[in-house]
């Protein structure tokens, strides 16, 4: 996720911090795959006797001894760190270009929950020569929802205090979603004010973010980093009458408006 933060601007990362239809993949899931799990670089290696799946996850720091099944297109199983006794469960459809998983983590009573897009790496797709030189796209199979494109607006209003000690904020942000994938800046702006001052600051946009790219898969908003095909889910998206509700996978909401 950091390298797509590194290439939006400011007000893109706000969207990228709340926090995807694809074709079923019929062949084996034994291979290499990349993903980025809390901001850091994982892998996955697989081989598969079966229904039967079995491999490493690794991390930064730790390797994780896997063991998962297939059930008609999804994989579910866990990964264990022997040594610190870790268990990471595994869960998630199995998609043409990787896995789209579930990962969940119990400690001291509390479970966190990530969803990863495992790109898959292995030689044999690797060496495919239509693959290696299409462009990245933004997701697996993307496509983009008509709805989805247009200027979208994002407002915030902030307010406290009382007579000399009341302070108020409004901003305002906005993404421009282009039918072809790309995406531009679509300007902000905030005023600030209180008893005896006032400010205000904006950023006209109109630019479009190089690199950069959308695409939506099962309801969900992607955006990805087109020099390396990482891709950052932003959430489960609805639409309807100018309004396009965002729901990031950490529950937070965002409402905008279509301008």
């Amino acid at each position: 996720m950091n390298a797509v933060l590194s290439i939006l601007p400011t007000i893109f990362r706000g969207f990228l911090l709340l926090v995807a239809t694809a074709p079923a993949f019929a062949s084996s899931v034994a291979g290499d795959y990349r993903g980025m799990l809390s901001g850091e670089p994982v892998a996955l290696q697989l081989q598969q006797d079966g229904h039967r799946i079995t491999g490493t996850l690794s991390d930064t720091t730790y390797s994780y001894e896997l063991e998962a099944s297939v059930q008609g297109q999804r994989l579910s199983g866990r990964a264990i760190q022997p040594e610190l006794g870790l268990v990471v469960m595994l869960d998630g459809p199995i998609r043409a270009e990787g896995l789209d998983l579930n990962i969940s983590l119990t400690l001291l009573g509390q479970t966190a929950t990530e969803r990863v897009w495992f790109s898959r790496r292995d030689s044999a797709r690797g060496s495919n020569r239509e693959q290696a030189t299409d462009s990245p796209r933004a997701a697996p199979s993307g496509q983009r929802d008509p709805a989805m494109i247009g200027h979208w607006v994002h407002e915030e209003l902030y307010n406290s205090g009382s007579g000399a000690d009341f302070m108020g904020t409004s901003s305002t942000q906005s993404m421009v979603l282009l039918a072809d994938g790309r995406i531009a800046n679509g300007g902000s702006a905030v005023h600030m004010g209180g008893s005896n001052y006032s400010g205000y600051s904006s950023d006209a946009g109109g630019d479009v973010v190089a690199g950069a790219s959308w695409s939506t898969r099962d309801q969900h908003l992607w955006f990805s980093e087109d020099a390396t095909g990482q891709q950052v889910d932003l959430g489960r998206y609805f639409v309807e009458n100018g309004r396009l509700l965002l729901t990031g996978n950490n529950g937070k909401r965002m409402l905008f408006t279509r301008r």
